[in-house]
């Protein structure tokens, strides 16, 4: 499956698949998500208007069973220090995306009213919806709420309601795989930017298994053991 890049614009409201360009192939997740937003967002934007962008990115190597395999990048610019800042944290949504073949999605625009989306990400389909019945959740509940809807095999993305409410603090929490709201892109005020943009949970629902190592015996060798 040919990688791609998922363009959310929050504007119209409308998700675009684009071809990743050739340069962008081969970067891991930190390192795309800081050129996407050194290539696209202006220096002098501000964070929580249209212009700001906010990035997911897996890395390279996310979908095997190995220690540090599973960080997913997320970036925008930071309405606290007013940089770009990228954070990272383990996440089963990193092994999720990579399935998907999904490279980054960046979410841009600003919805016309101040309403909340979900955006539903399946094999065969991606979504934009509503969330008013997510308003106001916090996020260890919120989880709770969308296993109940889409089972304990998703991958979530979201925000709180101190992001609701654009406190400039405010992180973006993921799931781990035990279905706990317990992992955090917790610096920036990254939580702020995302809720500006009208998201209030990303939900990356398939099943994404681990994938065959096939050298298990050169690859055990290259673990090193420390006292």
């Amino acid at each position: 499956m040919k990688s791609k890049i998922l363009r959310i614009n929050m504007s119209d409201l409308k998700i675009n698949e684009e071809e990743v360009p050739e340069d962008y192939l081969l970067l891991d997740g930190g390192s795309l998500t800081k050129k996407i937003m050194s290539d696209e967002i202006p220096k002098n934007c501000n964070p929580l208007r249209e212009k700001n962008k906010v990035v997911i990115a897996p890395g390279l190597l996310k979908n095997i069973n190995s220690p540090c395999s599973g960080k997913l990048s997320i970036g925008a610019k930071s309405p606290l220090n007013l940089t770009i800042e990228e954070y990272n944290s383990e996440s089963i949504c990193s092994q999720k995306l990579l399935k998907l073949a999904i490279k980054a999605i960046i979410i841009e625009g600003l919805p016309d009213e101040n309403k909340f989306y979900k955006v539903i990400i399946k094999n065969e389909s991606i979504v934009l919806e509503l969330a008013e019945e997510y308003e106001g959740v916090e996020s260890h509940n919120l989880i709770d709420l969308i296993i109940s809807e889409y089972g304990n095999q998703i991958a979530l993305i979201s925000i709180g309601p101190e992001a609701e409410n654009k406190m400039i603090a405010a992180g973006i929490t993921i799931n781990d795989v035990d279905s706990n709201s317990y992992r955090y892109a917790a610096g920036g005020g990254l939580g702020a930017v995302l809720a500006a943009k009208g998201i209030k949970a990303l939900i990356i629902d398939n099943n994404s298994d681990i994938a065959e190592i096939q050298n298990k015996v050169k690859s055990n060798l290259s673990v090193k053991t420390y006292d």
